[in-house]
């Protein structure tokens, strides 16, 4: 008798279960990806680890010393299978944790959105900061998916308010095409 082995492997966010903190990078472009922690010293930002597990961060990406790059890394942590934190940070901007944090490389943009999407709900803790990751990555892939939150009327009214908050911020030209098309402004 002959057995057939059929080892699937685990590709991209599909891994992302268990308690603990994820991360994974995707193309974005260059001006979102300067995001990190900073102080604030006589009106100039000073980039500093960010502390993954305290609170009232403050963020920049405008701090002296930024790095620019094609990619944008997201950070996930996961408690008992809900999601508890999601933050959108430069790969270049330190970051420390008291756990492991499991890196899961460069992830296709789809699939990065497509995880994402499935944390903005109504009830949801990370809604916003998933929208915000979202709204950094790739500009033709972002704009997709914001604009179907912000044309969404059956979805509740802030939700839709913080996807058009999040195009607005990320200066995309696409963006803007389509806030013109939405305002009637041809």
């Amino acid at each position: 008798m002959k057995v057939l082995l059929l080892l699937v492997m685990a590709t991209g966010l599909d891994v992302i279960g268990d308690s603990g903190w994820y991360t994974w990078r995707v193309t974005t472009n260059d001006y979102e990806s300067r995001w990190c922690c900073a102080d604030w010293s006589r009106g100039r930002a000073l980039p500093v680890t960010c502390n993954l597990d305290g609170k009232g961060r403050s963020y920049t990406s405008d701090a002296t010393g930024l790095v620019s790059s094609d990619e944008i890394q997201i950070y996930a942590q996961l408690h008992r299978g809900r999601v508890a934190q999601v933050h959108t940070l430069s790969p270049h901007c330190a970051v420390e944790t008291k756990t492991e944090i499991r890196d899961l490389g460069l992830v296709d943009t789809g699939d990065s959105i497509d995880w994402l999407q499935r944390q903005v709900t109504l009830r949801s803790a990370v809604a916003e900061d998933a929208l915000l990751a979202i709204s950094t990555h790739e500009e033709a892939a972002a704009l997709e998916s914001l604009r179907r939150y912000i044309e969404d009327r059956s979805l509740d009214l802030d939700l839709r308010e913080q996807a058009l908050f999040w195009l607005v911020q990320s200066d995309s030209e696409l963006g803007w095409a389509y806030l013109d098309d939405l305002l009637g402004d041809n």
